[in-house]
Formats: C-alpha cells, sequence, structure tokens
C-alpha cells in the first residue's frame, strides 16, 4: 500500500471524492487522518492556476 511506503501525516482529497466525503471518507481504514480539500471539486483548477500565474511573473 503507498501509505506504507509514503507514511504521510495527512491525505487530502480532490475531486468528485471530496464532493461526496462524508460518503466516501468513512469507507477507508488508513492510519493517516483523510480530509477533503477545501476547494473540493475546483482545487486542482485553482492550484494548475495559481502555478501558471507564478510561471508566468
Amino acid at each position: 500500500m503507498l501509505e506504507d511506503l509514503l507514511w504521510p501525516a495527512l491525505i487530502v482529497v480532490g475531486g468528485g471524492v471530496s464532493k461526496k466525503a462524508d460518503k466516501f471518507l468513512p469507507l477507508l481504514h488508513l492510519r493517516a487522518p483523510i480530509v477533503p480539500a477545501s476547494l473540493r471539486n475546483t482545487a486542482g483548477i485553482v492550484g494548475a492556476a495559481v502555478l501558471a500565474h507564478e510561471q508566468g511573473s
């Protein structure tokens, strides 16, 4: 399992899973806490826009 290899302190999920976090996240049994991204489904889009802005500056 990837968690065994990386030993994350926190796992943040985005996309469709984050939109239904209350349904899916309780089904996961991990050592690390798992939380939905605060921006939910738009987290990836916002992150890409921030990166593009930083690369253009």
